[in-house]
């Protein structure tokens, strides 16, 4: 959503549509896009098959002009790849607010955004909240992934 420390601008989510476009981009489950500000992580989401854009943040704020970047990327994109508007009828959006997950302190949200990709490739929910032991069990895993090579699934 930045590039080079200045906000994206339209060409650029448009090249970089263009250079993902193989991949089947608008063809995927959903999308997230991690969010950095003041040395806390947050995140937003497109979740395609529910039609939702929805911004979540471990410690519970909300970020509407976010949200509305991110519905900007939607339709650059489909307007990129499709040369048509994106078909916004029957979407929703905004922040989950205090409905979002809850980190047991205040500098544990970096593993935030990689647990919301990770609920959203199995395809189950996020819990609503975590302790440091959960943490510590979920940052092994992602170690193991990465060693690896690979997403594990645990479903039978």
């Amino acid at each position: 959503m930045d590039y080079r420390d200045q906000p994206a601008t339209v060409n650029h989510v448009a090249r970089v549509a263009q250079r993902l476009k193989r991949d089947g981009l608008l063809k995927r489950r959903a999308w997230v896009f991690p969010l950095a500000r003041q040395k806390h992580w947050t995140a937003a989401v497109v979740n395609f098959p529910s039609k939702q854009v929805f911004f979540v943040d471990s410690l519970q704020s909300l970020r509407p002009q976010f949200v509305a970047r991110v519905w900007t990327v939607l339709e650059v994109v489909s307007q990129t790849l499709r040369r048509e508007p994106f078909n916004f009828s029957g979407w929703r959006h905004g922040s989950l607010g205090r409905k979002s997950p809850r980190q047991p302190d205040y500098f544990n949200c970096g593993i935030f955004p990689i647990l919301l990709a990770r609920c959203l490739h199995h395809g189950v929910q996020i819990t609503r909240g975590w302790s440091q032991e959960d943490l510590d069990e979920q940052r092994n895993l992602i170690t193991l992934e990465l060693l690896e090579g690979q997403v594990l699934s645990f479903r039978t």
